[in-house]
């Protein structure tokens, strides 16, 4: 089975980045992910094959959060409502 995923768009309001922490971000996002979804029965409860849009569940990080915590939790925020 292949899994596509985009992500068009993660907005990140209040939290202690800059724009050099991104790829960093984004590379704990996809790696999480990929972890998630890889996992044997990852998408036996999966709700849908085809969702447009996700809106995750809170992520709540603290202020010493650096860009790889904040991309893994973002991605079990997203995975978890996916994955149902």
């Amino acid at each position: 089975m292949k899994i596509h995923v985009r992500i068009e768009q993660i907005v990140l309001d209040g939290v202690p980045l800059s724009w050099v922490d991104a790829p960093a971000v984004r590379l704990a996002v996809q790696r999480e992910l990929t972890s998630m979804f890889s996992e044997p029965g990852a998408t036996a409860s999966w709700r849908s094959a085809n969702v447009a849009r996700v809106d995750g569940s809170p992520v709540h990080l603290s202020r010493t959060s650096g860009p790889r915590a904040i991309g893994r939790n973002i991605a079990r925020s997203v995975g978890g409502v996916v994955k149902g």
